[in-house]
């Protein structure tokens, strides 16, 4: 499984036909091409905390179940890990409970959005006016997740590595050219991939450039991150093969994580 970032000097609607983000100027990439895009639970989860953080005490009831849809996430994640399952072992175990326990779950959530919509209390420019309009208007991204098991039920972990770009641009100024730009986009690539498959990347990079001189161009592949993570040298290299999920789950709520929380 791969990451990969792309250099382009503004973020108008050319460069999206190439380049899909969550970037609300790139719906018509998505509607052309025939792209469902998934939406993020913790931005929604966000709404609500706002809107309870306000004094929107209705609030609370959605923010509880999206807390334990992001649990069923964590439970998820630190079985495959206690398992040691592969990576499509723990995309079949993340779709099982996603479709025996997560949909019932999402409904539950939208059912009450809707009747936090209906009451005249819910003002729509109120915090939780918005919380429930975000709901509603993003229902069909939000439910993504539930269909397809590779997708994490958020984008944190996206916009995490994002910032070290921000930061970094921020310590050099510039990229110096646009040259520059599609260089580190590559190193980005590179480590974010190493982080997306438990890869130590101070460990593949001391190795693979030490091979890539010497390994043949039909075998170039087993130098990518992915390739080199299953390798025996790799796998003595790795630095926790649930570490990426583990992390995509833990955006929202806290409690045990060992077993799959009782339906409720």
């Amino acid at each position: 499984m791969a990451r990969l970032a792309f250099w382009r000097l503004g973020r108008g609607r050319s460069s999206p036909h190439d380049i899909i983000t969550g970037y609300a100027g790139y719906n018509e990439v998505c509607e052309t091409n025939g792209i469902r895009r998934a939406g993020c639970w913790a931005h929604a989860r966000r709404k609500f905390k706002d809107a309870l953080d306000a004094g929107a005490k209705d609030a609370a009831w959605p923010l509880l179940l999206i807390g334990r849809l992001f649990a069923l996430e964590r439970a998820v994640a630190r079985r495959a890990e206690r398992r040691g399952l592969t990576l499509n072992e723990r995309v079949e175990l993340r779709g099982a409970v996603r479709a025996r326990r997560s949909r019932a779950l999402v409904e539950r959530i939208h059912a009450a959005g809707w009747d936090l919509f209906e009451l005249r209390s819910t003002l729509p420019k109120s915090k939780l006016g918005k919380a429930v309009k975000y709901l509603a208007n993003q229902r069909e991204s939000l439910d993504v997740f539930l269909d397809e098991p590779r997708i994490p039920i958020h984008n944190n972990d996206s916009e995490r590595d994002m910032r070290h770009v921000v930061i970094g641009r921020k310590n050099w100024l510039v990229f110096a050219s646009p040259k520059g730009g599609e260089v580190a986009c590559r190193l980005y690539s590179l480590m974010l991939s190493c982080r997306q498959n438990g890869v130590d990347p101070e460990a593949y990079l001391a190795d693979a450039l030490m091979a890539v001189a010497s390994t043949k161009a039909s075998e170039i592949a087993s130098l990518t991150p992915w390739a080199w993570g299953r390798s025996e040298k790799g796998r003595r290299e790795r630095v926790g093969c649930g570490s990426t999920e583990t992390r995509q789950s833990s955006a929202a709520g806290h409690g045990p994580t060992g077993r799959l929380p009782p339906s409720t």
